[in-house]
């Protein structure tokens, strides 16, 4: 699966480089910004500093200002993957200025959903309060079977924060098995975002080999909904295709989605990915 994965990644990556400017504005054109930098760094592409600096910097620049602090977590995230090639930028260091400014004035101390934001910050070089640590209350994964699919996607992106995605690991093995149920659940619904945030989520736990059978089976299937140009995502079938609709909002649904994906196979081949050197 490790060679099908890397394929992937690579189709994924040229379909999203081929895309004019403006299919993808304001956060979509962060969020594939930081997939095209996550592939290029999961794959260890040695020309990514010689050849993609300067190009890199010029997207970078198309973004506004307001669209980094919006998505203040995306932005550092991104800010770290570019940090390993020395790659910098203003823009994206006077985010990580601001959330740093903002953390250390805090005259109360800052609860276990700012694990993510904190971890980030510290990577990127900046110095900012510890966050409450994790408890082991999210390990009860059992009552999950009864949340509805917008609690479930609240839960999973708490564990994101509060692992600060994938630094700190949760052991439990019961709860890593449900998680790879549930993505196996979501994918005979023909789920591609569930899927998605539930691999990615239990990508956060160990170990992997618990329930390791099923949670193959999800990823196979998600590999499954890449399409012959590399994108993710079947609209037809799954979110119901509208004539109607412009081929510009049709393409931000496959950026969304082709997004997602890239960031879950990344962190199902190396958990805590952005904090691997």
């Amino acid at each position: 699966m490790e060679k099908r994965i890397k394929s992937a990644l690579r189709h994924a990556e040229c379909w999203l480089l081929s895309l004019p400017p403006e299919t993808a504005a304001g956060e979509l054109q962060l969020q594939r910004f930081f997939a095209i930098c996550l592939v290029q760094a999961s794959l260890d592409k040695r020309d990514f500093h010689q050849q993609s600096r300067l190009k890199w910097l010029n997207e970078l620049y198309v973004l506004k200002g307001d669209t980094f602090l919006q998505n203040a977590k995306l932005t550092l995230a991104l800010h770290v993957v570019l940090q390993r090639y020395r790659i910098s930028s203003p823009e994206l260091t006077a985010v990580a200025d601001h959330c740093a400014a903002l953390l250390n004035a805090a005259q109360e101390p800052l609860d276990a959903e700012f694990n993510a934001l904190t971890t980030l910050l510290r990577y990127s070089g900046q110095n900012v309060p510890e966050a409450v640590p994790f408890t082991d209350a999210l390990n009860s994964l059992e009552v999950w079977v009864a949340l509805d699919r917008n609690q479930v996607k609240e839960a999973c992106r708490r564990i994101h924060d509060v692992t600060s995605y994938g630094h700190n690991r949760i052991h439990n093995h019961h709860a890593a098995a449900i998680l790879s149920t549930m993505a196996a659940s979501y994918a005979l619904d023909r789920d591609l975002e569930m899927v998605c945030l539930i691999l990615h989520t239990r990508a956060y736990f160990e170990p992997m080999e618990t329930g390791a059978g099923i949670h193959d089976c999800a990823v196979e299937w998600l590999l499954d909904q890449q399409k012959p140009d590399g994108s993710f995502g079947w609209l037809t079938t799954e979110i119901g295709y509208r004539v109607s609709a412009s081929d510009i909002e049709n393409t931000a649904l496959q950026v969304s989605f082709t997004v997602m994906a890239i960031w879950t196979l990344v962190e199902w081949k190396h958990p805590g990915f952005l904090y691997l050197r």
